[in-house]
């Protein structure tokens, strides 16, 4: 009913579903709730389109091989598709669920524009945003997981501070 262009989801957003995997390991469970990720996928693509919106899915765990990473999808509403992934792993993700971190970051083409995605902690890193600023982004989309205040309070700021040394526009959820 918004007309919105753009619908952002948080980081890990598909997580509570891994109760019902609670009576495996950490790494278990995560890896047992990425079987999931290229159907919840699919359905975001498909949604895209009917609500004639873009998604940022927010990241979910994915296999590629025996390597799990954070990545998440940018559904466009005119069906096509393409994944973002998580640069920075932190201290936690390695240890207890042996994350993987990316190697890329790239602005994707929109029809409201170029956008980036930098997934939770990468944003914190200056120098991801000023590649996708020097690549044109407009818009830089950052979903996020914060189970403490100290959490919420460092992407807040990074992302405002962002927005500020590349001039361009940031959206945080979590």
């Amino acid at each position: 009913g918004y007309k919105s262009d753009f619908a952002l989801f948080p980081e890990f957003f598909n997580a509570p579903l891994m109760a019902k995997f609670n009576h495996l390991n950490e790494a278990d469970a995560i890896r047992k709730l990425a079987e999931h990720t290229n159907g919840i996928r699919d359905r975001f693509q498909s949604l895209a389109v009917s609500y004639n919106v873009n998604i940022i899915t927010g990241s979910m765990p994915y296999m590629s091989g025996s390597q799990l990473f954070n990545m998440g999808f940018l559904c466009r509403r005119d069906g096509s598709m393409e994944m973002f992934e998580k640069i920075h792993i932190t201290p936690d993700e390695l240890k207890f669920w042996g994350l993987t971190g990316g190697n890329q970051v790239k602005v994707f083409d929109t029809d409201c524009g170029k956008v980036g995605v930098l997934i939770c902690y990468d944003v914190e890193f200056p120098e991801l945003p000023r590649i996708l600023a020097d690549q044109g982004m407009k818009i830089l989309f950052v979903p996020f997981l914060s189970d403490t205040q100290n959490g919420y309070s460092r992407v807040r700021h990074c992302a405002q501070a962002r927005a500020i040394e590349n001039e361009c526009y940031v959206a945080i959820a979590g």
